[in-house]
């Protein structure tokens, strides 16, 4: 006759049993953006706004290279959703909302409309909810990890953004976030919310579970010319914050003396000859 394990027993070795996750957890939307995000940043993609011609869909730059707005897309296809299709599908339904700019980018492009911050923008300000802009001490709670920030890096407000980035889990000693984003030299976790001289826009995409990661469709093209353009002082490896996730049994980042980095304006950018794949 089999003998029968204790109940206690049994429920000890349920919790043991491999999943693929932990046992009970379930991973939101905003903490898949946030792990994309944070996964260019410990690739240290290096900050490289050259223009591709690329596929469509899931078509992407080479990999170890992006502007702000590639480390978006990357961080949304890593929860599911291919914004390159999704931009360049509205620019065609409503093209008259999405502006040009003064060198003839008036017709949509499957390798351009999403790789533009004004574009971005206007995404989502059409599909995903817009929040404060505020980042005064009692309104920081209204800023969730994997929302989408805009920022001019000017000190005037302007119409359309200058860059992107993805809010962090992980925040200063007063509760400031930090940002995830792709600026010179490249893609880390090292500034804060207030680093960056106006914020444009705050924005957060409104589902709660992810979907598949979707699997990009690279340029075939690294390095690419215009690296080797790069003063090399641009070229050394972002330092960004340790990639080791929070727990109980380490101290959080908020209580780590962690100093507030401004970020340097961009100097403005060369013309890139068009590279043909």
């Amino acid at each position: 006759m089999k003998r029968l394990l204790p109940l206690h027993a049994a429920l000890v070795l349920l919790a043991f049993v491999p999943s693929g996750r932990s046992f009970g957890a379930t991973e939101t939307f905003a903490q898949r953006l946030v792990e994309g995000a944070r996964r260019e940043a410990a690739a240290r993609v290096l900050y490289d706004p050259s223009d591709f011609h690329m596929p469509y869909p899931r078509g992407d730059v080479p990999a170890d290279i992006g502007a702000c707005t590639d480390l978006v897309v990357r961080a949304f296809r890593w929860a599911g959703i291919d914004l390159q299709e999704e931009i360049h599908k509205d620019r065609l339904a409503s093209p008259s909302l999405y502006p040009s700019n003064d060198q003839g980018e008036s017709n949509p492009d499957p390798s351009l409309d999403h790789r533009r911050c004004r574009h971005l923008a206007v995404w989502f300000r059409r599909h995903a909810l817009e929040l404060t802009t505020s980042a005064a001490p009692e309104d920081l709670d209204q800023w969730q990890p994997g929302d989408v920030v805009f920022f001019n890096l000017s000190d005037k407000p302007k119409e359309r953004p200058d860059h992107v980035a993805i809010v962090s889990d992980r925040r200063l000693p007063g509760g400031m976030p930090f940002v995830i984003d792709n600026f010179p030299p490249g893609a880390a976790e090292r500034f804060a919310l207030v680093s960056f001289p106006v914020i444009h826009s705050h924005f957060r995409w409104p589902a709660q579970e992810p979907g598949q990661p979707i699997e990009p469709r690279y340029v075939a093209a690294t390095p690419h010319p215009w690296r080797a353009r790069v003063p090399a002082s641009l070229q050394a490896s972002p330092t960004p914050v340790p990639l080791e996730r929070p727990s109980a049994a380490r101290p959080s980042p908020s209580s780590r003396p962690i100093p507030l980095i401004r970020a340097q304006p961009i100097q403005k950018r060369r013309p890139v000859p068009e590279t043909a794949i």
